[in-house]
């Protein structure tokens, strides 16, 4: 179990640092994830790149990125928004009782929290040989941690049943037909 515990994670806090994980094949890692099951979504190189550097230049401020490194091959990531003003510009609608309710009401109503108040967990990915050795739950701990008790969100595929499974254990909550899981101070 020596390898387990030998990955590093690290987090981005520059431009030079996601640089660093491009290098050690970022793009490939995070098309590989998504292609698989239960995603199977496609992302270009240019998307990849794209996305990653919105977390560093664009409207998102304070993200939280955090990449495992095993020597110096990426294995793993998460990365952890705050929400903003601009998150709240649509409506959230049940069809099931004919209602729609604006995102901070929703928010209020539904986890007794306002999304000023709230992160949402992007994205978390381990390569397919190194799963079920705790790298996911290790990484989420630690960018958990660093949210410091603030409210947290995320949204998963129904099918899939490992990931569930990790975030109830470390203590989410299911919420809703729609799989979102949340996890409240």
């Amino acid at each position: 179990m020596e390898e387990e515990t030998s990955y590093a994670i690290v987090r981005a806090n520059t431009l030079q640092d996601l640089d660093e994980a491009f290098s050690c094949g970022l793009i490939k890692l995070y098309q590989d994830i998504f292609a698989d099951q239960p995603y199977e979504e496609y992302f270009s190189s240019d998307d990849v790149i794209s996305m990653f550097y919105s977390y560093f230049e664009s409207e998102i401020k304070n993200a939280l990125v955090f990449f495992s490194y095993l020597q110096r091959e990426l294995i793993a990531f998460c990365m952890a928004v705050p929400m903003n003003e601009n998150w709240l510009d649509f409506e959230i609608v049940d069809f099931n009782k004919n209602i729609s309710h604006n995102c901070h009401d929703y928010f209020k109503r539904t986890f007794d929290s306002t999304p000023e108040n709230t992160w949402y967990l992007d994205d978390l990915g381990v390569r397919k040989d190194k799963r079920r050795r705790g790298i996911a739950k290790r990484l989420l701990k630690t960018c958990l941690s660093e949210l410091n008790s603030k409210n947290v969100f995320l949204r998963t595929s129904a099918s899939n049943n490992q990931a569930q499974l990790l975030y109830q254990n470390l203590g989410f909550l299911h919420s809703c037909r729609r799989t979102v899981y949340t996890s409240f101070s």
